[in-house]
């Protein structure tokens, strides 16, 4: 049972999973390392990487994780001792749990993260040097920031900020009601702090705009430049 005040850590760098086989794919040199955490109820989550990550709530007690690493090398020996130095880290604390995976190589290790979560979580934190963020089926709050990319959430039940250094943002359903599919009365948009493609657009245009591209997904369309946006509440149409 998980304790109010109960300061409870555990570390998942574990010595078998940096040992884990590695193969060829292409180009590159390529690791797979799994791992899982049990997390507290109304727990917060953050998660730091180099590359694409991809986030999903279920019904579960756990943070579990898969990391894909990748690297260019000369040979296998070179490759692996440079996947061994890419470790990933998993803590949870005082109700904070944290997946790391910032290689201590520099950028020659990248690295695709998937993980699954409570769909509970008070809120969760996404961060990447660089690479796609997806984040789908959360209660709480949301803030995602890649240096470059695309930035999607859906079924987000409540605030949700985008930082993306050049990529598009789409935003779903988002705010109350928006987790438990419910429809929303109404919704409000704040676009980005400063000048850029993105439009503000009335309700009936927008529906017209999802109906003429087939989706139900929102979209903001964005320059190279670097762009912030926030999400209060935002639901598709009935």
């Amino acid at each position: 049972m998980w304790r109010k005040g109960l300061a409870v850590v555990v570390t998942a760098v574990l010595a078998f999973a940096q040992d884990a086989p590695i193969r060829r794919e292409g180009a590159h040199w390529v690791q797979v390392v799994t791992g899982s955490i049990a997390i507290p109820p109304d727990c917060r989550l953050k998660v730091d990487s180099r590359g694409p990550v991809t986030l999903r709530g279920q019904a579960t007690d756990r943070v579990t994780y898969t990391v894909k690493k990748r690297v260019r090398a000369r040979s296998e020996a070179e490759a692996r001792k440079l996947l061994q130095a890419a470790n990933v880290r998993a803590t949870a604390r005082n109700g904070l749990a944290v997946i790391a995976f910032a290689p201590r190589v520099g950028p020659a290790v990248s690295g695709e993260m998937e993980l699954s979560s409570p769909q509970d979580l008070q809120s969760v934190i996404l961060g990447t040097s660089g690479g796609d963020l997806q984040v789908y089926d959360i209660q709480g709050t949301v803030h995602a920031e890649t240096g470059g990319g695309l930035i999607q959430m859906d079924r987000i039940g409540s605030d949700a900020v985008a930082n993306t250094g050049g990529g598009e943002i789409r935003f779903g359903s988002i705010g109350e009601g928006a987790f438990a599919g419910a429809p929303s009365a109404k919704g409000r948009k704040k676009p980005p702090t400063h000048e850029s493609t993105w439009k503000p657009m009335s309700r009936s245009a927008a529906i017209g705009a999802r109906a003429s591209i087939g989706s139900t997904m929102p979209r903001v369309r964005l320059g190279a430049e670097a762009t912030r946006s926030t999400v209060s509440s935002l639901t598709a149409a009935a």
